[in-house]
């Protein structure tokens, strides 16, 4: 049985006005648009100790690759796939019975992987026993026949090892138009046998018409999860545009996984926190005066103030670092509160309403653009 039996579009608006998508598997079914947690943010929960479940049921376990040769080290040093495999099995024994299980390799935006490379990472996923397997694209530049021949490699090679594992190609946005076009036309054309497809994540600003073309993609049966995603746009604008994604037909989203910071920081007031009252991702301290209860009531923040939450997390380990320890708090209280946004989003799309919705939230204001009224977008 296919860990992905069946993707049917149960409501679209046009493209950019939203679309609710049912997805069918063993495990059970979800509607999207809907929030992907990664493992990542699973650590953040484990080390502030909440206990309280979340009810997703997709899981990405995102492992960061600072370059190729961390990758090509699968094949060409002993003990590093075995090593990488033990971690990712026991991800996924985690969550079996109840949730499908994904793997996201996060690579730097230039990298460019061999054959071997690509073979390696989905061997990987297959005998790790993730239910969708990833398969990188080489590289974004790549032409699209080099990505068709390593789509149909990869696909081969899932299919004699794991006839009950669903592939999800990626492709990334950041690369130009034509080639995204064409790569999208090469997906399309494997519609009712292949579900999924994946999206590594690019500006919706910098690549505003790739997005513009996986609008239109959206009136197509296919499951598109983006990965990688930054929250918010920058420091200087906290606008919130991983639920901007919505908007383009992208039906699921997962984090991007941070890069360590050189030097910690040990103020813990910076730390930034999703408002889900404005789609917006400000730092903790502007979100809540002084006694006040944060305006949330997800496990993390419920009857809880911003001074009674951090100390309870100096509770749990007075000598560790609080600014980190506050970091991974709002880290799991945003998983909880954005799965919470986006289901009230769905029913917004179904009430054909996005449209007012992304000009009342602030953080999505910047993305209601003139466009969205169009039934169909205009040609390059």
């Amino acid at each position: 049985m296919r860990a992905i039996e069946r993707v049917r579009i149960s409501k679209s608006n046009g493209p950019l006005r939203g679309r609710v998508l049912q997805v069918k598997s063993p495990i059970g079914d979800f509607e999207t648009p809907t929030r992907v947690p990664n493992s990542s943010e699973l650590n953040a929960k484990i080390n502030t100790h909440f206990d309280e479940p979340w009810d997703n049921l997709v899981f990405e376990v995102a492992n960061r690759f600072a370059d190729t040769d961390q990758v090509s080290a699968l094949h060409q040093r002993n003990g590093t796939w075995a090593h990488r495999r033990r971690g990712l099995a026991a991800f996924v024994d985690r969550f079996t019975g109840y949730a499908l299980t994904k793997y996201y390799p996060q690579l730097p935006a230039d990298a460019r992987l061999s054959d071997r490379d690509i073979m390696s990472l989905v061997d990987l996923q297959l005998e790790a026993g993730f239910q969708v397997i990833s398969l990188p694209e080489p590289y974004p530049t790549c032409t699209p026949e080099r990505f068709e021949r390593s789509l149909r490699r990869s696909w081969e090679q899932v299919e004699r090892s794991r006839s009950d594992a669903t592939v999800m190609p990626y492709i990334s946005v950041r690369q130009g138009p034509s080639g995204f076009k064409q790569k999208l036309r090469t997906v399309r054309q494997h519609e009712g046998s292949l579900w999924a497809i994946g999206i590594r994540f690019g500006s919706p600003f910098e690549y505003r018409p790739n997005y513009f073309e996986l609008a239109e993609f959206s009136s197509r049966p296919f499951w598109v999860h983006a990965s990688g995603v930054r929250s918010y746009v920058s420091p200087e604008n906290p606008a919130g545009q991983l639920h901007a994604l919505e908007r383009f037909g992208i039906d699921t989203v997962s984090a991007e996984v941070p890069q360590p910071p050189t030097q910690p920081s040990v103020d813990w007031s910076r730390v930034r926190y999703f408002d889900r009252r404005s789609v917006t991702y400000p730092r903790i301290s502007a979100v809540a005066r002084k006694g006040e209860q944060l305006p949330c009531d997800c496990p993390v923040c419920k009857r809880q103030s911003l001074e009674s939450l951090v100390r309870d997390l100096k509770k749990l380990e007075p000598q560790g670092e609080i600014a980190l320890r506050v970091n991974n708090a709002s880290r799991v209280h945003e998983v909880y509160s954005s799965t919470d946004e986006f289901s009230a989003v769905r029913e917004t799309i179904r009430a054909g309403a996005l449209d007012s919705y992304f000009r009342k939230k602030a953080g999505l204001r910047e993305f209601a653009f003139a466009d969205s009224k169009q039934r169909r977008l205009p040609e390059e």
